[in-house]
């Protein structure tokens, strides 16, 4: 990995780390542009995804992931507990 792509994904786990996600996704679709099979970035993008509530846009990067790491513990957990969150249900709720 170069430099420059080092010195980006830092950038943009930076942002992350701020809650400033708009910019911190910027940063990793760049990156993805460039080679997207860049794993960090893919995660970077699951993540602020994520943060933001998107879990469809987030679920469908841990599993590009998976295409490129099919053995990544984090995409494996993070799509286990998506899936979960999706597959909820409380009959309780629905029959009151």
């Amino acid at each position: 990995m170069s430099l420059n792509i080092k010195n980006i994904l830092a950038g943009a786990d930076e942002y992350l780390k701020k809650d400033e996600l708009d910019k911190a996704l910027t940063l990793y679709k760049g990156i993805i542009h460039v080679n997207h099979r860049n794993i960090d970035a893919l995660l970077g993008c699951a993540k602020v995804y994520h943060k933001k509530g998107d879990f469809t846009m987030a679920l469908n990067y841990f599993y590009k992931v998976l295409e490129v790491d099919e053995c990544n513990a984090v995409a494996r957990a993070s799509v286990e507990m998506i899936n979960g969150i999706f597959n909820f249900y409380n009959k309780d709720m629905y029959n009151p």
